[in-house]
């Protein structure tokens, strides 16, 4: 009876044994493509991090561009760099090869609350805040000097992006809902896109078919992509659910990175796929990390 229980006994230890080499080479497998997605990733990313950084992924090189009252650091498509500085109020144009400031435009009326660029129309654009109104302003020509207003609103424009061709998607907070609005580089109607639930919508980053958006809930803050074609929106899913995101650039239509606060660890993470990856090359001890911008050189 025992020796029979002892064969009853033999395939299930077997099976059992099989199975947890299973697991161990999946779990290989698996940090085996966290690993790839990072050390596959080419150009440089711009982010904030007490200062505007720039991380160059061929050189494995990590770079200061400006200081800390400088944010939204964008590259213009010609090898510069243009950022907001808060502390002089204006926006600045600098150049990595000379590391210097070539130029500095300030604003004379209401205060910079964020900044995008548009290589294609070599403008700058600001969100502004002006007598508890808020405006985005686009500021053109050789010198900046060609300045208009393509949106004006009395509720908190909480971030912006501009895409090829022109359209700028913007997103408002009117104390009720999150709002994702777009508009035209010269200005004309805005067109109301998205309405969230209540939740607070920032740092839309768009992109082709797509603009990715984060969404702040109550106990955290997700990706949001919206199609601009079927007028819908979906949240990605990642192999770990344990995310707060406060900015995302893309790399593609399917790959971005996203500063966020992952399994309570704050830092740039590649998103790709359901990975979600943490670039170990970069740290920062503030959790006020924020990615602004990405360039495939």
């Amino acid at each position: 009876m025992i020796k029979q229980k002892r064969e009853q006994i033999k395939p299930a230890l077997i099976m059992c044994s099989v199975l947890g080499v299973i697991i161990i080479v999946m779990f290989i497998a698996a940090n085996s493509v966290n690993r790839n997605v990072v050390r596959d990733m080419k150009g440089e990313v711009l982010f904030y991090c007490d200062g505007i950084k720039l991380y160059d992924f061929d050189n494995d090189k990590l770079s200061e561009i400006a200081r800390s009252s400088c944010f939204d650091g964008k590259f213009t498509g010609d090898g510069k760099i243009v950022y907001a500085d808060g502390e002089s109020n204006g926006f600045s144009i600098y150049d990595p090869a000379e590391n210097k400031v070539l130029q500095t435009v300030s604003i004379e009326k209401g205060r910079i609350k964020g900044l995008t660029y548009s290589p294609e129309n070599k403008t700058v654009l600001l969100i502004i805040c002006d007598d508890d109104r808020y405006l985005i302003n686009a500021y053109s020509g050789d010198d900046f000097s060609d300045v208009r207003t393509i949106a004006d609103s009395e509720y908190e424009i909480c971030g912006l992006d501009v895409c090829d061709g022109g359209d700028v998607y913007y997103t408002v907070y009117d104390g009720n809902a999150g709002i994702l609005e777009s508009v035209g580089i010269m200005g004309k109607t805005p067109v109301k896109e998205l309405q969230s639930d209540g939740e607070r919508l920032t740092a839309p980053c768009a992109v082709k078919d797509f603009v990715y958006i984060c969404e702040n809930k109550s106990t955290d803050s997700e990706i949001v992509k919206y199609s601009k074609k079927l007028g819908k929106a979906t949240v990605p899913k990642f192999n770990s659910d344990e995310y707060n995101c406060t900015s995302i650039v893309t790399v593609s239509d399917e790959e971005y990175i996203t500063s966020c606060d992952k399994d309570g660890k704050w830092g740039l993470y590649v998103c790709n796929g359901s990975n979600i990856v943490l670039i170990d090359n970069i740290t920062c001890d503030d959790d006020l990390i924020k990615v602004t911008d990405y360039n495939n050189k």
